[in-house]
């Protein structure tokens, strides 16, 4: 039998680690049951390469009409592509890749993704025939969910971000020591993730600095303490940490300097350093959930809806950006020596569900 020939279409090919992590998850969902992927990649060599898939550009428009010609069906999705809060054009772009995958005849699905903000009126009227043009909706989220339905009068089935599905790097981890915790070893290996942000004011880095390095000094009175300041995207999070380790830096007591050792990580180490360090004090949303699939601690620095809404769910330790000046330093304490680790099966289930239904539907008879 042919396997069914599919177009996976996001935010991909850009180095972001939340978007790639996310193609790295669909890719392995769908090749495990045999369908044929095209990736709608910015970097398509890199994507080939990468996950060992079909990839063309997604601004060439020979190539991405060959692909269309070719394929049963067209996954717009991971991240929140239908959202002006960047301005038009990332609904321009994902609203007319649907419509035109519609009129080629293919199944449409706008799966495992969030939609909105949607302020504008040409933005909400675009993203509401793009979302009446699919075959099937699945959000991550009950307030996209709720945006689809009073935009579109579309019923999504709501599911989970996909890339809760990932197994973790080493199964054994969660038996890993923690020297923080007097389980053996002699070396505290702590990850940070941060991005610029309006909330996160420069007073509220330096209090962080204040806060983390408190924590290390701490940590360092009877063990050697490793920090990596860890790259989500390069461009603009590499240079923000680089200012970052300098606040750190002057915050150490003198004492503690010898003894806390800090490296800056890329995006493309990202996920081995999360599932490879004991804590990872984070603000961007896959940075956290990439901790907490490979067994490793977390802290998490609400910045956004989705990082406020995963640190409800799962009852994490958790303070606001624009509250980290206010906050006592006990909080990170009281963060690390009462850690519980979550149940994940609730999301792991929510993201199978959903691509069950959305596979029933693949398989479906084409429509006449």
């Amino acid at each position: 039998m042919t396997p069914k020939r599919l177009i996976l279409n996001g935010y991909y090919g850009f180095d972001n680690f939340g978007d790639e992590l996310i193609l790295l998850s669909l890719s392995r969902l769908f090749q495990h049951h045999g369908y044929e992927l095209t990736v709608l990649s910015a970097s398509p060599a890199s994507t080939r390469q990468r996950y060992g898939i079909g990839a063309v550009h997604r601004y060439n428009p020979v190539q991405v009409l060959i692909a269309l010609l070719r394929s049963q069906g067209f996954i717009s999705g991971g991240g929140g592509l239908l959202q002006d809060s960047t301005g038009p054009n990332s609904v321009i772009y994902y609203g007319i890749m649907m419509l035109l995958a519609r009129f080629f005849g293919l199944k449409v699905m706008h799966a495992f993704t969030s939609v909105g903000p949607l302020n504008e009126a040409f933005p909400r009227k675009l993203a509401d025939i793009a979302l009446n043009a699919c075959d099937f909706i699945l959000v991550r989220d009950e307030k996209s969910a709720k945006l689809v339905e009073d935009l579109s009068g579309q019923i999504p089935m709501l599911t989970a971000d996909a890339v809760w599905l990932l197994p973790p790097l080493d199964a054994s981890r969660h038996k890993t020591p923690n020297p923080m915790r007097g389980q053996g070893g002699s070396v505290w290996k702590v990850a940070v993730s941060l991005r610029p942000h309006p909330r996160f004011t420069v007073a509220n880095q330096q209090a962080l600095a204040q806060h983390l390095a408190s924590v290390l000094a701490q940590a360092s009175l009877g063990l050697n303490v490793e920090l990596s300041l860890v790259s989500c995207e390069d461009a603009m999070d590499a240079p923000f940490l680089l200012a970052f380790e300098a606040q750190v830096r002057q915050a150490l007591p003198l004492e503690a300097q010898a003894k806390v050792h800090i490296k800056h990580i890329p995006q493309a180490q990202a996920l081995t350093t999360f599932a490879s360090v004991h804590w990872v004090v984070g603000m961007r949303y896959h940075a956290l959930v990439a901790a907490l699939l490979n067994y490793t601690d977390v802290y998490a620095l609400d910045y956004d809806p989705k990082v406020q809404m995963l640190a409800s769910d799962l009852g994490l330790p958790v303070t606001a950006v624009d509250a980290l000046a206010t906050t006592p330093t006990q909080q990170f304490f009281d963060g690390l020596e009462h850690y519980q680790a979550p149940n994940l099966a609730p999301f792991k289930q929510a993201v199978e569900a959903g691509f069950s239904a959305l596979r029933i539907l693949l398989e479906s008879s084409p429509q006449g």
